[in-house]
């Protein structure tokens, strides 16, 4: 006969959790953010073929270009000399290398601040900050986990 108590207060625990977490969740997607297609920040873009979003955070910049129907292409977070490309983005896997030139030089301008330079051309788009450009390039869907490991031991190196 103790066994329906235990059950009881488990069944009240997880209700209790689900009360809480809804409000939550429902807050959460009231107000868009950082992967999704509409982001509840103003767009910053330089070109009007794209949406840029930027967040600022304990000094990172993060920023998400989106094509011009909401798609998101690429994010990145940006702070202290470095650039780091974030899982984000549809196709979901960017591919990093270090270019042997200045990135700004490369395609058309899509965000631009004083340490932030974003360009784009034939589908490649480049980043730098005011110390360290990253190339970036979009890739298809990786459906191959050893390819995804390759992905992010590039990112992490």
């Amino acid at each position: 006969m103790k066994r329906p108590i235990p059950r009881l207060l488990s069944a009240a625990m997880v209700a209790a959790v689900f009360a809480i977490a809804s409000p939550c969740t429902s807050s959460a997607q009231s107000a868009p953010g950082l992967g999704t297609n509409q982001p509840n920040m103003p767009d910053v873009s330089a070109n009007p073929q794209f949406h840029v979003y930027r967040w600022n955070l304990s000094g990172v910049a993060y920023v998400q270009v989106n094509d011009i129907a909401g798609n998101v292409l690429v994010a990145f977070a940006a702070g202290g000399g470095q650039v780091l490309v974030l899982p984000i983005g549809n196709p979901a896997n960017v591919s990093v290398v270090s270019p042997s030139v200045n990135a700004a030089n490369i395609g058309s301008t899509v965000y631009n601040t004083a340490t932030i330079n974003v360009t784009q051309r034939s589908g490649v788009f480049s980043v730098s900050n005011s110390q360290t450009p990253v190339h970036t390039q979009a890739m298809m869907y990786c459906p191959d986990p050893g390819e995804c490991t390759a992905v992010e031991h590039q990112l992490t190196n």
